[in-house]
């Protein structure tokens, strides 16, 4: 016999041997525990239901085993029927998923959509031939596992932006955002931002900088450079690439436009045009 011991600071097993007493049925320890007068022998059952993980955009063939659920009696020979029960079995979305009523069998009838639905929670149950509820329900969690098949999107296709012209280098402009629907606990939600292209590309093709992992827009040029009246123009369009997949090569992209005006300050004196 094992016993199986835990409280807050251990958890331990110990085999114990019991001597002197004929095996003969079941019932044997509870004889030597003085139970057998106490309460009748019932046969011990545990229906074991473990998590679940589907990939989301699977294709046929479908249904497609996703797992089992387990009886574990003292009598193996009992006849029970599984049940599946909750959203997605006969509830709405219904025979998203099924059981096999005498294996346990858990499987998916069709492609599943993470941002559509990223969790299920049914229910399993077991039942005797003529319909009695045996055992359960005994909860199932089935989670979607997430696949990176939605670019990043930003709100709008065009923002608009303005500094000051003579500006400290770092000023921060404006911020882009872009979002993306895939599991944001994954790569595949995680942003990288990056420009492009600058038009016009004078004075410099790199008169901002773009901080990739918060989307800020600062000036790279130097004050003395950022002068709207020697500038060959007072518009800037950056072409602003959101990347997922932290930015790597086999990241989804997004594209946004930034137009910053370079906006005047009073730095010039009035001047005649003529000597008086």
């Amino acid at each position: 016999m094992f016993v199986h011991g835990v409280n807050n600071h251990v958890d331990d097993m110990a085999q114990v041997t019991i001597m002197g007493a004929p095996s003969r049925s079941p019932q044997t320890l509870r004889e030597i525990l003085g139970l057998s007068d106490m309460m009748p022998y019932r046969s011990k059952r545990s229906l074991l239901v473990p998590p679940m993980f589907v990939p989301e955009n699977q294709r046929a063939p479908f249904p497609r085993l996703i797992g089992k659920s387990h009886v574990i009696s003292s009598d193996m020979k009992e006849d029970h029927i599984f049940r599946l029960t909750g959203r997605g079995a006969d509830q709405d979305p219904k025979g998203v998923f099924s059981i096999n009523r005498l294996t346990g069998d858990v499987a998916v009838s069709r492609a599943l959509d993470r941002e559509a639905i990223a969790y299920y929670h049914l229910q399993v149950s077991t039942t005797d031939l003529s319909g009695k509820l045996v055992e359960g329900p005994v909860d199932l969690d089935v989670s979607v596992i997430d696949q990176n098949d939605n670019r990043p999107v930003f709100k709008e296709p065009r923002y608009s932006g303005e500094v000051q012209e003579g500006s400290p280098t770092g000023t921060t402009v404006m911020t882009m955002t872009a979002y993306d629907a895939d599991d944001p606990n994954t790569d595949n939600a995680v942003l990288r931002y990056i420009i492009m292209r600058q038009l016009p590309d004078k004075p410099s093709p790199n008169m901002f900088y773009i901080d990739p992992e918060r989307g800020d827009i600062v000036t790279v040029i130097s004050p003395h450079q950022l002068d709207r009246e020697t500038l060959p123009t007072t518009q800037y369009e950056l072409e602003i690439v959101a990347k997922d997949m932290a930015g790597s090569e086999v990241g989804l992209t997004g594209t946004a436009t930034a137009t910053i005006t370079i906006t005047d300050r009073n730095d010039h004196a009035p001047e005649f045009t003529h000597s008086l």
